[in-house]
């Protein structure tokens, strides 16, 4: 049997894909930029207790870098900066409601009712003269802004028992110091025998006028009925203004009749003990004045002996 053996030629290996042997050599000679160590053996175990951290991947070619990132840092990064700039910043109260010129007779109740028709209302703040008289002045509040601006824009200009009344938001949030008689001095001029039609602005435009400086004048009303009790009080800043006003306007004549003014019983006796007050000030300064040449002869007569 004969047995016939072929011999083929030799191909290089690139022909099919591979890679020669210099390809190899040069490949084994590059060295690795990044290797990561192997954990040893002989290391302790990690601990079970470890503060959590995530990983930020950053492209660098064709490798990809691990850089850990503490949690507590990204925390500590969003500061509550803008939450507390806001709360700094206070929020205007557009809810509260200031209702000027009402009338006299009218109760927290009747302000209620009447802004009630509007909205919800929360609270009602009524100033008041005395028991049964307001100042003409009182503050709402309601329960929303769209009340309160449907209250404004209904009830400003609106006409209640004969008077127009005002109605705006409250201005200011912080509360301004009120001028009150601890604040300024003020001495009370009674005024009586007043004819029954004049009023409180009747009296401070007769004592406010060319010659007058009067701070408020208010007309005395009973009740139960209502009437005018022929009286009032007019306030003035010093004693000179006092006394000035009672020489002025003593038995002089407003709308019909003569009036008549002296001090009331209260600043009487505080004006007579101001004025003992000066004249005490003023004697002592004399005694004090006459004491010191006579000291000053003594001095020097017993230095000559």
């Amino acid at each position: 049997m004969l047995v016939m053996a072929l011999r083929l030629p030799r191909f290089p290996s690139t022909l099919f894909g591979g890679k020669t042997q210099q390809q190899q050599q040069q490949q084994k000679e590059v060295p690795k930029l990044f290797s990561w160590p192997k954990p040893s053996q002989f290391k302790p175990p990690l601990s079970l207790f470890f503060s959590p951290v995530t990983r930020t991947r950053i492209p660098n070619n064709n490798r990809t870098l691990l850089f850990p990132v503490s949690l507590a840092t990204q925390q500590q990064l969003q500061t509550p900066s803008s939450d507390s700039q806001q709360q700094q910043e206070p929020i205007p109260d557009r809810t509260r409601l200031i209702a000027q010129n009402i009338p006299w007779t009218c109760s927290a109740q009747d302000i209620r009712s009447l802004f009630e028709k509007y909205g919800t209302v929360t609270d009602v703040e009524l100033s008041m003269f005395n028991k049964f008289k307001n100042r003409g002045l009182a503050f709402v509040t309601m329960g929303s802004v769209e009340e309160a601006l449907a209250a404004l824009e209904n009830l400003d200009s609106y006409e209640l028992d004969g008077r127009v009344i005002k109605i705006e938001f409250s201005r200011s949030l912080k509360k301004k110091p009120s001028v009150t008689a601890d604040s300024v001095k003020m001495y009370d001029v009674f005024v009586g025998n007043l004819a029954w039609k004049v009023t409180s602005s009747d009296l401070s435009e007769f004592f406010g006028g060319e010659n007058g400086n009067a701070l408020r004048a208010e007309v005395v009303y009973h009740t139960n009925p209502r009437r005018p009790a022929g009286y009032g009080f007019v306030s003035f800043s010093s004693k000179e203004e006092v006394e000035a006003a009672i020489a002025n306007y003593d038995g002089k004549e407003l709308m019909g009749r003569s009036i008549r003014l002296h001090l009331s019983k209260k600043d009487n006796a505080r004006f007579e003990r101001e004025s003992k007050g000066d004249k005490f000030k003023e004697e002592s300064v004399k005694v004090n004045d006459n004491e010191g040449p006579a000291n000053n002869a003594d001095e020097v007569s017993s230095e000559a002996e």
